[in-house]
């Protein structure tokens, strides 16, 4: 019984520090999926020569939305998962914070959280690309980013069986 008590105060004090997990997965994974569009859709003109801009937007999206789901303890993991992405980039916590926005402000959202992988790819899109404006031929890695990070980051915690 002794042992029990422990092992739950070690995962109460540790809930945190799976966001370091979290954060780590988000920006392999980030590496990971843009030499992927680089192999399959190397002609795209938003693929090659945008490397620093899907790594980090898509690490960004990647990361914010494996909290999403975390109800009582979203706050905790917000604010951890904010430091490290501060420390990460000079610009993390006010793009972390964008994106935070853009997902509180979109009505494809409000009416359907099943559009999460829509409203994803058109953040990146605009930060990709530095434009508010959707060309729809361009749009398709996007797409396929959006469901990705949704397919691989949303409900996170729960995924990999962690507080």
């Amino acid at each position: 019984m002794f042992w029990r008590k422990k092992k739950q105060k070690e995962s109460v004090t540790n809930s945190t520090d799976y966001t370091g997990f979290l954060f780590v997965q988000a920006l392999e994974v980030s590496d990971t999926y843009y030499q992927a569009l680089v192999k399959n859709i190397p002609d795209h003109p938003l693929v090659m020569d945008k490397e620093n801009h899907w790594y980090f937007y898509f690490a960004i999206a990647a990361s914010m939305v494996g909290i999403l789901d975390q109800r009582e303890s979203y706050e905790e993991k917000y604010l951890s998962l904010m430091r490290r992405i501060g420390e990460w980039h000079d610009y993390g916590l006010e793009v972390s914070e964008d994106f935070n926005n853009y997902l509180k402000n979109s009505r494809q959202l409000s009416e359907d959280i099943n559009k999460l992988n829509v409203v994803i790819a058109q953040w990146l899109y605009f930060n990709v690309k530095e434009t508010i404006e959707i060309v729809d031929e361009e749009i398709e890695p996007f797409i396929l980013a959006g469901q990705f990070i949704v397919d691989n980051f949303f409900a996170w915690f729960s995924k990999n069986e962690v507080d």
